[in-house]
């Protein structure tokens, strides 16, 4: 099992530890230009709010206990309801098995904790926010926007940098208390 996994929106860190029952495990997963992916790391979350809509992201398995997701994604609540593989559907045109791309990395100056991923022809969608970037078994960074929603595969998506010893620790000391 990978060691982290952590995540971001706007421009500052928000890391989100869940434990399964409050997620929704699903089969699809949009990335563009990618490839059926190994599903032992990898899940798709569907949080259910009690009074209103649910929304899709991105999740990384990091204990027999822990999903490791972005936090832009989660509302908690007081009630939780727990779903299966069964309750999922797709769009038309949507592959009904997990993806994954392989993607150069380079360093985005322009955020504090981020590393870009530009790859020509590959590309993050809407409800992949959360999905971890894996190297040999380890999680090195999470989903957290994609470079320009409008235009895909023009822009670099953008992941927060788990290497950093804040966000490492205070992953450690969640799982491990």
């Amino acid at each position: 099992m990978p060691n982290l996994t952590e995540t971001v929106h706007g421009g500052y860190s928000e890391l989100l530890l869940g434990v399964t029952a409050n997620t929704e495990v699903a089969l699809q997963k949009r990335v563009i230009g990618g490839d059926e992916c190994e599903r032992q790391y990898h899940v798709q979350l569907r949080a259910v709010y009690p009074h209103g809509p649910s929304s899709l992201c991105g999740g990384s398995l990091i204990s027999d206990r822990w999903i490791l997701t972005a936090a832009h994604q989660v509302q908690i609540t007081a009630e939780a309801e727990i779903y299966t593989d069964k309750d999922t559907s797709t769009e038309p045109g949507e592959s009904p098995s997990l993806h994954c791309a392989e993607t150069e990395v380079v360093s985005c100056t322009d955020y504090q904790h981020w590393f870009c991923g530009p790859s020509p022809g590959k590309d993050i969608c809407r409800g992949d926010s959360g999905g971890g970037v894996v190297h040999n078994g380890r999680i090195y960074g999470v989903s957290s926007f994609v470079g320009d929603p409008d235009f895909v595969c023009r822009a670099p998506a953008a992941f927060m940098d788990l290497c950093d010893p804040e966000y490492a620790d205070w992953i450690r000391k969640t799982i491990n208390p």
